[in-house]
């Protein structure tokens, strides 16, 4: 199976999931699953269980989404951890897993790769953004400062 572990922006592990892992696919109530967010292309946070206030506050200050799904069976048989931080990358790729919902292990993960997001309402406009590349490359809601 295809992983980055090895890659400098794979961090941590929650439960059975690495970063570097493809975030386990997990069918939720109705016709949802957890993988419905990851159509917006953009670095994201998944909680299974509850997120905590300092989390919160962390993931509104840097723009960055912010999903938490109610804890089940599924997510248990996914390999998933209760009420675990996962940082999702936009390919779906787990950068950051961890256990404890303290933010300091995201913010360190920020400050080394300089990764800076922006509300998603600010890249609405960008969908016809062509760059340098050409128009087939993708913008998504980060930047990597190196």
């Amino acid at each position: 199976m295809l992983n980055y572990r090895k890659s400098a922006l794979s961090v941590g592990r929650a439960g059975g999931v690495v970063g570097g892992d493809r975030l386990p696919w997990i069918g939720l109530t109705g016709d949802t699953d957890n993988f419905a967010p990851l159509r917006t292309l953009g670095w994201q946070v998944h909680v299974y269980g509850r997120a905590e206030n300092r989390l919160r506050e962390v993931c509104a200050r840097r723009g960055l989404a912010l999903h938490e799904f109610a804890w089940g069976a599924g997510a248990r048989q996914g390999g998933l951890a209760k009420d675990a931080i996962y940082l999702v990358r936009p390919d779906g790729y787990v950068a950051y897993a961890s256990r404890e919902q303290n933010p300091r292990g995201i913010e360190r993960l920020f400050s080394r790769f300089q990764l800076k997001f922006a509300a998603a309402a600010e890249f609405a406009s960008l969908d016809s953004l062509e760059v340098a590349r050409g128009p087939s490359t993708h913008i998504s809601p980060v930047s990597l400062n190196t």
